[in-house]
């Protein structure tokens, strides 16, 4: 999704780019919708778009507009999109134009959104536990991690988000027969893969299950069948680590996931620290690696700076372990659904309304616009009182 292309992304293309000696630049192609929200760290008070979308989209020579609708047919949910994103393409093309963008008009979208229609149901704020006993009473009785999912503005660290978080996580655990809810990710939980590099999955079997491998992507969500500590034998995991440190074993958690496909996929994950890395040394094109075994003994091997890139992603998750790889989820912010397509989405409509004032209104109609253009099917809006 090119809007979620920061300046500090970009950077990294090139600096990679730079290090692998190519003679030409590739030619890039970016995809996205720029009514969306910019990259997190581009957000401010005042708005500011991405630098794709900020330069190449505003270049009629440089771009073609695809008009196709590919995630949902459905025409009432479109105009509940069209009555938010046209706003934007108003006011884009006013600022482009050197004029002063309208305001952003809420009357357009709550004509559109007074009532229920036969993919979208308006509730309010007052009815926010009924539409939490339906939202977790859903996630019982499937496992798929974009069948729903809840959204709003405020971050997962935000007091408003955490209070709906925890009521969330505990009613559904509520209903699973578990009182005990831990901080941490649990068996059953839903969870997000939060690191910046894709995670590898591992072949294998879960019982009788054929456990094929793959990788989890940055952001992506799953549902955990199943968790073990086991110590492993490096060849398990990877071939690059079996041919520097020979077979060895070292402490992993073992988990399962249900991905949006209803696959059962499989990865281990470092004990926190087990596996840490040096600096890049010029002379020898190498980078010291340093793993910790299972016996607790330390060792230190020169990785060929070819090598190191297949264990990169495993270092950065043995930074944090598991609870700090993965996150339980639930709720989320506009930001991390971002991309994604979910069978239904909930919109936290008046979650979003309440940060009028503190941020910029373009942030707050591509917030709207990009929480409910998640909806592959069915939209759940919960309006203010």
């Amino acid at each position: 999704e090119s809007s979620m292309i920061s300046n500090t992304m970009l950077q990294n293309f090139m600096q990679r780019f730079n290090v692998e000696g190519g003679s030409q630049l590739p030619i890039f192609i970016f995809m996205g919708d720029y009514r969306q929200l910019p990259p997190v760290e581009e957000t401010k008070e005042k708005f500011s778009e991405g630098v794709v979308s900020a330069t190449i989209f505003a270049n009629p020579d440089k771009y073609v507009e695809l008009t196709q609708v590919m995630r949902s047919k459905d025409k009432e949910l479109h105009r509940v999109y069209d009555s938010v994103g046209q706003q934007i393409t108003q006011q884009r093309n006013q600022i482009l134009n050197g004029q002063t963008p309208d305001k952003f008009d809420w009357k357009k979208y709550d004509d559109v959104t007074s009532k229920s229609t036969g993919n979208i149901l308006i509730t309010q704020e007052r009815q926010v536990d009924q539409v939490i006993e339906d939202y977790t009473k859903q996630l019982v009785e499937q496992d798929n991690p974009y069948h729903i999912f809840w959204t709003h503005y405020n971050k997962l660290n935000h007091q408003r988000t955490q209070v709906l978080f925890n009521k969330i996580r505990n009613t559904y655990f509520k209903k699973l027969g578990v009182t005990d809810v831990k901080p941490g990710v649990m068996v059953n939980d839903y969870v997000q893969y939060t690191q910046s590099l894709p995670l590898p999955t591992l072949n294998g079997k879960y019982g009788d299950i054929n456990v094929s491998s793959g990788e989890l992507k940055p952001g992506s969500r799953y549902k955990v069948k199943d968790l073990r500590k086991e110590a492993v034998n490096v060849s398990d995991i990877s071939d690059t680590l079996l041919d520097y440190f020979g077979g060895v074993t070292m402490n992993m958690d073992k988990i399962y996931l249900v991905n949006r496909t209803d696959k059962l996929r499989y990865t281990m994950l470092f004990e926190k620290g087990a596996i840490t890395a040096g600096t890049y040394n010029k002379e020898t094109k190498s980078i010291p690696v340093t793993i910790r075994t299972s016996e607790g003994v330390s060792l230190t091997k020169d990785v060929a700076y070819r090598d190191f890139f297949s264990l990169k992603s495993y270092v950065a998750s043995a930074r944090k372990g598991i609870d700090g790889i993965f996150e339980p989820s639930y709720i989320g912010s506009t930001h991390t659904v971002q991309g994604a397509s979910i069978k239904t989405i909930i919109v936290g409509d008046y979650n979003i309304r309440q940060n009028q004032g503190s941020v910029d209104m373009r942030d707050i109609g591509s917030s709207l616009y990009t929480a409910l253009t998640r909806s592959a099917g069915k939209l759940v809006i919960i309006k203010p009182n």
